[in-house]
């Protein structure tokens, strides 16, 4: 048995990104990366075991595994630019490694990083550590990383063993890791609004089944008709062959979609028996590529009738060789009927889109010209089925009315509904915005009560006023709170300072009718609140509603696409 000092000629420059942008600040994108690892080792089988305080985790795979020189020339050097030329005989797979930077995705979240390997049919064994906390310490103190960036290692050589694995311990889990693992709430089976409702573990445990190449938990993510769902029943196949089994503290981690999915607690509507109609309430669309296409695509798109739960699967996922580069977004996409972006979840698995991921491998560059090119063609499925979308939603509310004006024998006719009965009168639907805190949610009875018994100048000033709160909440949630707020008294700025900072800001990508929408809102708020001499009517408030709409639509997805910083 020997040990040694395994120290790569120097800390590769992305070793250093990573120390500096704070890449990998999701747990659950940072595990992805080992399990993607084992997954080009051709494992078949993956366990992940947090201790039962959730202070370290063991990762074992049953895959080809190393040898002590494997790890020096690899592992050890991990961070530098390189692709996956592994083969997994027997396995239908497509080797997922691109940059090689899976153990640096550990750095931000552990103390400790621990390695051990069998190669299979070897006679060698090692195990590898390096400590993070010495490592992190010495880049926040601008220290010299080049004796620092080493691991210990002692490896043996015996009888020819059977076995072979990769064994990773992560020790010394960050505090607020372990406090989200830690934390209470409903199990994965259970409807939620936002899988926030979820415990801890089982909040992780939908994560990865999201984002790593295993099989959905319900065989396929939409009821299968398999003539014309012919995309993805051969995507499922791949997986089924691909035979790639993943659990977390011994139970399985599978892909948890199943579309459609509606709001779990809301009220049966009028429409409630034709939403789960397919071509009535939901549809399925699908996105192929030609063969000579520049990037090779395909993928499924299902748009229903209401809104999306839980609210991570509204938007696209975008699959790089089978594994999610991010969350669900809605990319920026554009379309003419607002509520359908909320309404709208689907995957895209591509090729030939690598020059275009971000190092973080979370994400694409936004002006890539081939991923340019990949929402380009997105968005034109996206606009075929906002017309369909508006059609279907006709032919059910024509169905309720012909349902409602049907009464049988003897039966008394039906009661007009009152205003305050009835959704369609609502000038601000309460649906839009029902995952809001109650600071939010308080404002729409206001705005809709206003409006109802004819108090317009209320309605619009109090409207107004929500407008301002969501931008605010929106820069909040990114973190980035003191940019709307005044550098010398820290008061938030008003609402036209707010509709500038949107507008001016390339990160959020705002579209022009939304902020034109803001402008029309603040107009009228203030004529409400400032100019006595005009009466606030009815028909002011009703030719701005198809706007009002659009701006929150806009804002509420937007601040749902927040990407988590500790899960």
């Amino acid at each position: 048995m020997g040990n040694r000092i395994v120290q790569p000629k120097e800390p590769p420059i992305d070793l250093v990104r990573i120390l500096s942008e704070g890449t990998y600040t999701s747990f659950a994108q940072a595990l992805k990366e080992f399990i993607s690892n084992s997954y080009d080792a051709c494992a078949t089988d993956v366990a992940l075991q947090f201790e039962e305080d959730f202070s370290s985790l063991a990762i074992r795979d049953n895959g080809s595994g190393m040898t002590p020189q494997d790890f020096e020339n690899v592992f050890a050097s991990i961070g530098r630019s390189g692709s996956s030329s592994s083969r997994c005989p027997g396995l239908h797979r497509e080797p997922v490694g691109r940059f090689g930077i899976g153990s640096l995705a550990i750095l931000g979240t552990a103390n400790r990083f621990t390695i051990k390997s069998v190669k299979k049919g070897g006679r060698e064994g090692f195990e590898a550590s390096i400590d993070l906390t010495k490592l992190r310490t010495n880049y926040q103190k601008g220290k010299d990383l080049t004796d620092i960036w080493q691991f210990a290692l002692s490896d043996w050589k015996g009888e020819k063993s059977e076995t072979h694995f990769t064994e990773i311990s992560v020790d010394g889990i960050r505090d607020d890791i372990k406090q989200m693992l830690q934390r209470s709430g409903e199990a994965m089976s259970d409807p939620v609004h936002s899988i926030a409702d979820l415990s801890g573990l089982e909040e992780l445990r939908w994560r990865l089944g999201l984002i790593c190449p295993v099989e959905y938990a319900n065989t396929y993510p939409i009821r299968i008709n398999e003539t014309r769902d012919r995309i993805l029943v051969e995507q499922v196949a791949k997986l089924k062959r691909a035979r790639f089994h993943v659990t977390l503290n011994q139970r399985p981690i599978t892909n948890p979609t199943m579309l459609p999915a509606y709001d779990p607690e809301r009220s049966p509507g009028a429409d409630a028996k034709f939403i789960h109609r397919r071509g009535l309430g939901y549809e399925i669309a699908y996105l192929e590529s030609v063969p000579t296409s520049k990037v090779q695509y395909r993928g499924y798109l299902c748009v229903q009738a209401h809104q999306v739960f839980p609210t991570e699967l509204r938007g696209i996922l975008v699959r790089l060789r089978g594994v999610a580069v991010g969350w669900h977004r809605t990319l920026h996409l554009d379309a003419s009927v607002a509520t359908m972006l909320t309404s709208m979840s689907g995957e895209v698995w591509v090729n030939g889109l690598d020059e275009a991921l971000q190092f973080d491998r979370e994400s694409f560059r936004e002006d890539h010209p081939l991923f340019t090119w990949l929402k380009d063609r997105i968005q034109e499925t996206v606009d075929t089925e906002t017309k369909k979308f508006r059609g279907r939603s006709a032919r059910r509310v024509a169905m309720v009315k012909r349902k409602r004006g049907t009464t049988g024998k003897g039966s008394e006719p039906k009661k007009k509904a009152t205003p305050t009965k009835s959704p369609s009168s609502e000038y601000v639907p309460q649906e839009i915005l029902d995952r809001m805190p109650p600071y939010i949610l308080r404002l729409i009875p206001q705005i809709n009560g206003a409006y109802e018994y004819e108090w317009f100048e209320a309605a619009a000033m109090v409207l107004r006023r929500l407008v301002e709160t969501l931008i605010i909440e929106l820069y909040s949630r990114r973190g980035w709170t003191s940019e709307v707020q005044d550098p010398d008294t820290r008061e938030f700025l008003l609402l036209k300072g707010l509709i500038d900072k949107l507008n001016g800001d390339a990160r959020l990508h705002m579209q022009r009718r939304t902020i034109e929408g803001l402008k029309k809102i603040k107009d009228l708020g203030d004529t409400a609140a400032h100019d006595f001499k005009i009466r606030i009517r009815k028909s002011d408030l009703d030719g701005i509603q198809p706007s009002v709409r659009l701006v929150l639509e806009r804002l509420v997805f937007t601040i749902g696409e927040t990407s988590p910083t500790s899960t």
